[in-house]
């Protein structure tokens, strides 16, 4: 649970292009079972990664998907779109076959991010801090009832 986002990165696309090579065994095209373990890693991922890597994470379910349908669609678009289109195309065919996957696994590996970071003790997360004084952002009031400066 204290891995790096290079090696986490690596897993990942081990993970699922195994599963893609697996899922080949089993039929002739990518299926649920490619889902699933797409969904599966993408938790995995989130929950081994460091947490001062978790940056990497947030961004690597889409990235792990079109990465791995480009190369699917470069070497045998068959198996995600047919057979005659281009890498493009498969590549397109290929990510809106499996959204749902992607979305679910998306989702899934951020809140477990989420959840991971509430748990830890050690990291506060305060979105504000970043801003500074915040002062200046604020809106005077005007209108019926409030004084208008300078007036």
């Amino acid at each position: 649970m204290n891995e790096s986002a290079r090696s986490v990165t690596a897993l990942g696309f081990a993970l699922v292009l195994s599963a893609v090579a697996f899922n080949l065994v089993l039929t002739e095209s990518l299926g649920v079972f490619f889902d699933l373990v797409f969904v599966s890693t993408c938790v995995l991922l989130a929950w081994v990664v460091r947490l001062e890597d978790f940056y990497r994470v947030t961004i690597l379910p889409p990235l792990l998907m079109a990465g791995t349908f480009l190369l699917i669609a470069a070497v045998a678009p068959e198996l995600i779109a047919r057979a005659d289109d281009n890498v493009l195309q498969a590549l397109l065919s290929g990510l809106s076959d499996h959204a749902l996957a992607l979305v679910a696994g998306y989702a899934l590996a951020l809140g477990t991010i989420w959840w991971r970071l509430r748990q830890d003790h050690h990291v506060h997360v305060d979105p504000m801090a970043e801003l500074g004084d915040t002062s200046e952002f604020v809106i005077p009031r005007t209108g019926p009832g409030h004084q208008r400066r300078g007036a």
